[in-house]
This record gives structure tokens, C-alpha cells and sequence, in this order.
């Protein structure tokens, strides 16, 4: 076996000299499982692509490397990353990439053996809310309590992550929503029917292969040799299946993660994986990285403090030479007008004396709806500031009008892009006619693009309305031969978005003129980003390509909207913040029910809570701030709040507690003096 006794001689062009005795013993260590408990700001990255080098440097074929993320953005940063250590042609054999790109990768060859075809397409949340939402009424549930196509969706994750059929559904002694197994099995066949799969599918269809057909899984070994999964500690059950299947006996795996920032059980993510690691790999090697790069001392030993209160967690202490640096403040505000005012002034000030730039700055909270007096106060004070988790390009209501459109192009059989665009723009089609389509595809069981045009649906509508219909079935069926025949994808789009009316309709959508120019603006934005596609891939006729770029944009990735150019304040929630740092942090709305949050209470969510906070500490390198309120309005009624739990888990020696009359004052003693003469000469503000 390869290890780091027999590896102890670098081979020249893999320099290893930066790296601190955990990380290199993490690198060297070849065969085996490896977990590797990276914390927070320990130079995680750096060790992942070493290790990938290294292997390369010991005779493992490239080819022969898989790693595994959860962002595209951390895909492509390990790829250029690794670079530049070995040869840029012998880094391009390694696949680095999401584990639902791999799935996707895989279904394309394979997706056949279970009854697809491999032209699938991929359903976006969206598009799945609204079969869903169609199904609801097929079964006369839309409208009563307690349901939601939202919750039906989430309810249909939670079961395929969980790698559950519809008759693995028990309602009776479950908290399955109403009639869920027969929502969810109708959910299955539509899918299926319309020759779709969902984001979940990606992952769940691969388990399905591998053990339905063992060859494939076997080819797959041979192939992929070494595996490493980054982010373990936010996989759910079925990549931890996944990734058990792949590895086999050989067990050549290294996982990499963190369980103290373990953050997202909401979505299925399963802290045991981690936790459990060398009870599932057994000899499995664990190495500890606790050098952290980024953090005071003071923020990493009060972050330690407050997760060493979870029980269940490998046991790590963060440690820094970045010295020991500010306290960390704690502010108590009358309202959350106040906190709000209070966190623009200090954002004001701080620049004002130290200098430094607005993207230095990022306010977290725990929920989106606290964003709200927050971007107030940052307009009054003329502060620019940015969002992250909002709504993004790809959810904007005429860019999925537009996606679907496109949809129709390439999958004939797409029931849903055509009913989310049938009417748009206006061709005089109402409810009575879509029933009378949908009731046509219930009798023959055929797609509703052929329906289109059958006599028994257009005679049903008026003669003009009967036309617009011919029309666009027409023009569907026109670009659909188009897009088959070489030349530019971004010029076809656009022509096919402006002859099936939806460019010019945008116009008659709207009634403010602004708001539609916008919206045209979007959809050309769209067409833009298909010619950007083009040059990347090198195909000007990939349309299902191009679509896909789109489905495989997974929830955690779609902090990338936020450029990296952005020049003002980061306005966030803790869950969007992380893998992110910056200079001062200022954590809003420190209460009880508010952080942690209400439903914490339940069984297992205070711990998950707390490292949700130990995440919000951790992004910040110099300066932390912690603000709560006295009262805040809570569904327009003002409440008296009580301060977090977490607020008194900080040890008293790491931390101050004031107001905002009283907190622009330098936490260090030995810089206050200096720092309160700047604000009284600037601002004319007295000690």
C-alpha cells in the first residue's frame, strides 16, 4: 500500500513546501478511505488539489480520478487549480464535477435500460410545482388546508432522497401529506410519460441503474479508480449510496468536510455520513486540518466554544496565527429600525476611519424576510449594497416563458412547457379550452403537441383562435427541423422566439412600456448567454445542451449570481454566506426563535442551528458583530425578544456588550484612543 512513508520523496514538479504536516500527511496519504475534517478556513481547497496532483505524480492515471462537489464553481476552480500542478492536458482527464452532472453524465449513455430515452430533459423546481399543482386537481386536493404543490415538491424530494417508492409510503403512521403516495406515483408516470426527470432523479436513476444492471456499475469501477467527494458533510442518503457503491471493496476514497458546518438538513443533507464514516469504511484514517488562515484568534476560539456544545460532532479546535485581534461586539438595539441604522452607520464609519472598501462588509441574518429594514437603511444611508438568494436570472418569469419555448423545440412529448406558454403571448385560449385539451390526453394518452392540431381540439375554439393555434404548432414543428441543421444555435433562438411572437408579445404583455423593454432586455440577455454557450463547448447546435447548462444549475450554486464585482454590501442568510468570507461581519437578529430559529426545537434542529451559527462566526477574518433587538414587529405586532442562546455560549472574555450610542469604539484598548479622536474630528462625535 501507497502512503505517506512511502511517499515521502516529492517528485519535483509537486511542491508540497506550503503545506502544514496535516495537510501534507492529507495529500500523501494515497490508498484507502481517508476522511478528512477540514474546518473552516483550513485550506481545504489547496489540500484537494494537491491530492489530486499527487496521485497523478504517484502513476495513477488521470482518467482514473473522480471528484466530486456541490457547485459547478468549485468543479471548476479545483480544474484550473490542479492545472497548475501537472500538465493542463493531463488535468483535462480528470472529472471533476457535481454529482448531479455525473448522474446526468452517466443517464445520457444508460438512461435507456429503464425506459427513457437519452434525449431526456430536466425539470427545474418550477416546472415540477406545476405538474404537481395539475395533479393536485386531478385529485380534488388543490385548496384545502395544508396543501401546496411547494409542499407536495418537497415531500417528493424528502422521499426520493430517501430512495422510496410510492408503496414504500405509509400515511398512516408517517407525516406524509394527504394522499401523497398517489400524488406521488401520478408524478412518477407524467415524468416519465413526458420522458423528464428532476433534479433528484439525476442521482436516484444512477442508484436505480447500478443495481438493476451490476455490469454497469463494475464498468464504472474500473473507470473511476479514486474518488474523492468534497463537501461530504452536506450529502444526503442516496450520493452516500452513491458514493459507497462506486467505491466497492476497493475503498480508494478520500471524503473531505466538515461536520461542524454541516448546514443543510432541510434539504436531506445527513450529518451521520460523516459522523459515521469509519463505521461505514471500516480502517478508515481520519486527519484533523485545525490551521485556519483566515480568522483571528479571537473569533476562532468564541466559534469553538459555542459548537463545542453540540454533542454530536468530531471533536476539533480551530487555531490561527492571525493574532488575537478585536472582540467581538455585541450590540443591543430598542427596534429593528434601530439595528438596522445602527449597522449602516457602523458600515459608514468604519470606513470613514479605517478605509477599506463596502465589499469588506456582509450582513447576515438568519431568514430572508429580515432583509427588509436592512436594505432600507442601506438606501438611506446611501450605502450600495447587494442581494444573495434572491431571485435569480434563471427563475424570472419570461426567462422560464422563454426556456419553455425552447423546451418544445426539443422534447415533443413536454405537456408542461406547453401549457405554462399556450396563452402567451394572448391567442384567445381559456380555461374550457385547455380542459378540453387535457381531457383529449386523458382518452388517447397522447402527447398535447400532437392534440394541438387535432380537428376535436381546434374546432372547440373560435376561428382566430383556431389559427393562432395552428400557427404555433407549426412554427414549433418548423424550428424543430431547424435546430437539426448546422449553423449558429444563438441566431436560430432568436429567430424562433421572435416568429412564434413571444419577442414583439412581451410588448403586449406588459402595460408599463419600461417594465416589457426590461423584460425583452432579459430574453436577449438569454440569447446572449447561448452564444457565450456556443464558443465554451465548441457546438453551435446543441440545443439540449444549452437547456441543460440550465437544470444543472443546483441551488448551491446560484450564489454565483452575486459577481464577484460587486462594489457594495453583502446583504445574506447565513446559508448563502457560506464559502464565503470577508473582513467585518456583522450577524443581524441574534433572538430567541429568530436565531435559532422557532423550528429548531425539534428533535436534532438546535444542533444543526448552532452550526449554522458557528458558520456565520467563522466567515469573518478581522472584525465580528452580533446585533439583536429589544422588541421587533412580528406579523405587524411589536414583541419583546429575548437575546440568542448562542449570544451567551461566547465566553465573556471574547466579547463586549453595548448600544449603538455606545459601540463606535475600538474593541482593542490599544487602538481606542486614536480611533475615537478620527470619529470626533470626522463626525463630531463626543466619547
Amino acid at each position: 500500500m501507497r502512503n505517506l512513508d512511502k511517499a515521502r520523496g516529492n517528485p519535483p514538479d509537486i511542491d508540497l513546501s506550503d503545506l502544514n504536516p496535516a495537510q501534507r500527511e492529507a495529500v500523501c496519504s494515497v490508498d484507502g478511505p481517508l476522511l478528512v475534517l477540514a474546518g473552516a478556513g483550513t485550506g481545504k481547497t489547496r489540500v484537494i488539489t494537491c491530492r489530486v496532483a499527487w496521485l497523478i505524480a504517484q502513476g495513477v492515471e488521470p482518467a482514473n480520478i473522480l471528484a466530486l462537489t456541490f457547485t459547478n464553481k468549485a468543479a471548476r476552480e479545483m480544474k484550473e487549480r490542479i492545472a497548475g500542478m501537472v500538465a493542463p492536458q493531463v488535468a483535462e482527464q480528470v472529472l471533476a464535477c457535481t454529482f448531479h452532472s455525473f448522474g446526468a453524465r452517466l443517464l445520457r449513455r444508460h438512461i435507456s435500460r429503464l425506459g427513457y430515452t437519452e434525449s431526456f430533459d430536466i425539470a427545474d423546481e418550477y416546472y415540477c410545482q406545476d405538474l404537481i399543482k395539475m395533479i393536485l386537481g386531478e385529485l380534488s386536493l388543490r385548496g384545502k388546508e395544508g396543501v401546496s404543490p411547494e409542499r407536495y415538491k418537497h415531500e417528493v424530494s424528502r422521499a426520493k432522497n430517501r430512495l422510496l417508492n410510492p408503496a414504500d409510503i405509509d400515511e398512516k403512521t408517517t407525516s406524509w401529506p394527504l394522499a401523497f403516495a398517489e400524488v406521488y406515483s401520478r408524478y412518477l408516470e407524467r415524468m416519465k410519460a413526458m420522458n423528464m426527470v428532476d433534479f433528484d432523479d439525476l442521482l436516484v436513476l444512477v442508484v436505480h441503474l447500478w443495481r438493476d444492471f451490476p455490469s454497469l456499475l463494475e464498468a464504472c469501477r474500473k473507470q473511476y479508480k479514486y474518488l474523492l467527494v468534497d463537501e461530504y458533510q452536506d450529502t444526503n442518503h442516496t450520493q452516500f449510496v452513491m458514493t459507497s457503491m462506486l467505491a466497492g471493496s476497493r475503498a480508494n476514497l478520500c471524503v473531505v468536510g466538515d461536520d461542524d458546518q454541516s448546514i443543510y438538513g432541510w434539504r436531506g443533507a445527513a450529518v451521520g455520513n460523516i459522523l459515521d464514516f469509519q463505521n461505514h469504511f471500516p480502517g478508515a484514517r481520519a486527519i484533523r486540518l485545525e490551521q485556519n488562515y483566515r480568522s483571528t484568534t479571537t473569533i476562532l476560539e468564541a466559534a469553538n466554544h459555542v459548537i463545542a456544545n453540540n454533542g454530536k460532532r468530531h471533536v476539533k479546535a480551530l487555531w490561527s496565527q492571525q493574532g488575537e485581534g478585536d472582540k467581538i461586539t455585541v450590540v443591543r438595539a430598542e427596534n429593528e429600525s434601530k439595528e438596522a441604522e445602527f449597522i449602516a452607520d457602523l458600515i459608514r464609519e468604519r470606513l470613514a476611519v479605517r478605509g477599506g472598501s463596502l465589499r469588506d462588509f456582509a450582513v447576515l441574518y438568519r431568514s430572508n424576510h429580515l432583509s427588509r429594514p436592512l436594505e432600507q437603511a442601506m438606501k438611506q444611508a446611501d450605502l450600495r449594497y447587494y442581494l444573495i438568494g434572491g431571485r435569480s436570472f434563471y427563475q424570472r418569469k419570461d426567462i422560464l416563458d422563454a426556456l419553455s419555448f425552447l423546451q418544445l423545440v426539443w422534447n415533443r412529448f413536454d405537456d408542461q412547457s406547453l401549457l405554462r406558454v399556450l396563452n402567451v403571448p394572448p391567442r384567445g385560449i381559456g380555461g374550457k379550452a385547455v380542459e378540453r385539451l387535457l381531457e383529449l390526453r386523458k382518452l388517447s394518452g397522447r402527447p398535447l403537441q400532437e392534440l394541438l392540431v387535432e380537428d376535436e381540439f381546434v374546432n372547440t375554439l373560435s376561428s382566430a383562435a383556431g389559427a393562432a393555434v395552428r400557427e404555433l404548432a407549426d412554427c414549433i414543428e418548423r424550428y424543430r427541423r431547424r435546430f437539426g441543421q448546422p449553423g449558429g444555435m444563438a441566431e436560430k433562438i432568436r429567430a424562433y422566439l421572435a416568429d412564434i411572437g413571444y419577442l414583439d408579445g412581451l410588448m403586449r404583455l406588459y402595460r408599463d412600456r419600461k417594465e416589457a423593454a426590461n423584460r425583452r432586455e432579459n430574453v436577449l440577455e438569454l440569447i446572449n448567454s447561448a452564444a457565450d454557450y456556443e464558443e465554451r463547448s465548441g457546438s453551435a447546435s446543441d440545443l439540449g445542451g444549452f437547456l441543460e447548462t440550465f437544470a444543472l444549475r443546483d441551488q448551491n450554486d446560484r450564489v454565483e449570481n452575486a459577481s464577484a464585482t460587486d462594489s457594495g454590501v453583502g446583504l445574506m442568510t447565513v446559508h448563502a454566506a457560506k464559502g464565503l468570507e470577508f473582513p467585518v461581519v456583522i450577524v443581524a437578529g441574534m433572538e430567541a426563535d429568530l436565531f435559532p430559529h422557532h423550528n429548531s426545537l425539534k428533535e436534532g434542529g438546535m444542533e444543526e442551528e448552532r452550526r449554522l451559527f458557528y458558520v456565520a462566526a467563522t466567515r469573518a477574518r478581522e472584525e465580528l458583530y452580533l446585533t439583536h433587538t429589544v422588541k421587533r414587529r412580528v406579523q405587524g405586532t411589536p414583541r419583546i425578544q429575548r437575546p440568542s442562546l448562542f449570544l451567551r455560549e461566547i465566553p465573556v472574555r471574547h466579547s463586549i456588550e453595548t448600544d449603538p450610542e455606545n459601540a463606535f469604539q475600538a474593541a482593542s484598548s490599544e487602538e481606542a484612543a486614536d480611533y475615537m479622536r478620527k470619529l470626533k474630528e470626522m463626525f463630531s462625535v463626543e466619547p
